[in-house]
């Protein structure tokens, strides 16, 4: 009798255990599915986001000044497919525009 009860905690024990890993695994997959595809509903809330960083564990993130530019200095873009552009300083500030 007393294998059986023992045998039956364990059985609880392990299905609790599963029960809380599964659903640890479904909420991190539905949040990553929900970012990969641009689920702009997780951005209305009363929070206030100034900016979305993705960086690499260890990265640090320094707080720079803005610049003043000149309109007609030159910058430099890397596009998504590993390009570098050189556009004039005003061109670069439209397609940022657009790019948001």
């Amino acid at each position: 009798m007393a294998g059986v009860i023992q045998w039956l905690v364990a059985a609880i024990l392990f299905s609790a255990n599963f029960a809380l890993i599964f659903f640890i695994w479904k909420k991190r997959n539905d949040l990553k599915l929900r970012i990969n595809n641009l689920d702009h509903s997780m951005l209305d809330s009363n929070l206030d986001i100034e900016e979305v960083i993705q960086a690499p564990y260890g990265s640090r993130i320094i707080k720079q000044t803005p610049q003043n530019l000149n309109p007609n200095q030159m910058v430099m873009l890397q596009l998504a497919d590993g390009r570098v552009l050189s556009l004039p300083y005003h061109q670069a500030v439209q397609m940022a525009r657009l790019q948001n």
